[in-house]
């Protein structure tokens, strides 16, 4: 079943709150925000935090809808119940949006519009790269609005590293093996380390990845590691390791991609803590990341 969330950008003149109520096709029930769940009754829930003085944007918490595809109904009002004379509130939009997380207002008067997805673009070019291609370590959170059963077609990437067809990197989660990758493509050949995980819809999870540099190194302690060894980390568990013949060729100039690869292959969520190092840590220090 999916999830969504509701928007309602409201004011209020006094301090008499509004309320909106959020109603399903399929059983003709209405949400309860304060416990999320679904009742027989019609239920309104209070439109809190409004000011007389500037539009506030209530949000409601994230709304499972069930089985099937049911549509929502949403109302926003003064019940009966709690109106009072003189009592005076102003709606400017409300906004139902398919997803985990609420984001910004799309302004329309009654048909749906479908969401342009954005490309974040770090620069890594050769003079100060962000990305360091030849040894370091990357963290970050990153939260999925989608279950590991409900993906079939493209990888959802995490961040990509692109020079050329033939020298890339990237972090993603693999459809096709259900799990996550850390893949470095040198000279046309990809070299993967990866941790085999069944993602859940809204929980969080800390991806690090590191590679070691030209020489053998000991950044575990007393296991030394190859030269060019990568490995990932998720939630602190070690993934399989793998060994590159050297590192991808870099172009002199390029971007760092988070969230996706292409416009097919988006992560589809939210990425935080988003962290960049010029050098490989440890185990210990991995599974502490990121900070």
């Amino acid at each position: 079943s999916d999830k969504v969330r509701v928007q309602v950008f409201f004011r209020d003149d006094s301090s008499q709150p509004a309320s909106v109520f959020i109603q399903r096709s399929s059983d003709s029930k209405y949400w309860r925000d304060s416990d999320s769940t679904w009742q027989a009754a019609k239920t309104w829930n209070t439109l809190s935090g409004g000011s007389a003085t500037a539009i506030t944007r209530w949000i409601s918490k994230s709304i499972d809808v069930g089985a099937g595809t049911p549509t929502l109904t949403v109302a926003v009002g003064v019940p009966t119940a709690t109106g009072v004379a003189g009592q005076i509130n102003h709606f400017y939009a409300v906004q139902c949006e398919l997803g985990q997380f609420a984001s910004s207002l799309i302004l329309t008067t009654n048909a749906a519009r479908t969401r342009s997805a954005d490309r974040l673009l770090i620069s890594n070019d050769a003079g100060m790269r962000t990305w360091i291609g030849s040894q370091g370590t990357f963290a970050c959170t990153v939260l999925a609005d989608w279950n590991t059963a409900d993906i079939s077609t493209s990888d959802h990437v995490i961040a990509l590293a692109y020079h050329d067809a033939s020298n890339w990197e990237r972090i993603a989660y693999a459809v096709a093996t259900g799990r996550f990758v850390y893949q470095r493509r040198v000279a046309g050949v990809n070299y993967d380390t990866y941790l085999a995980t069944t993602v859940v819809k809204g929980q969080a999870y800390d991806i690090v990845v590191r590679t070691t540099g030209s020489i053998a190194e000991q950044p575990d302690g007393d296991r030394t590691l190859a030269a060019y060894t990568s490995t990932i980390f998720v939630d602190g568990v070690r993934g399989t390791d793998v060994v590159c013949p050297q590192p991808p060729i870099e172009l002199s100039t390029g971007n760092l991609e988070i969230g996706s690869g292409s416009d097919t292959d988006r992560w589809g969520g939210q990425i935080r803590k988003v962290q960049s190092y010029n050098k490989p840590f440890s185990a210990e220090e991995c599974a502490r990341l990121p900070q």
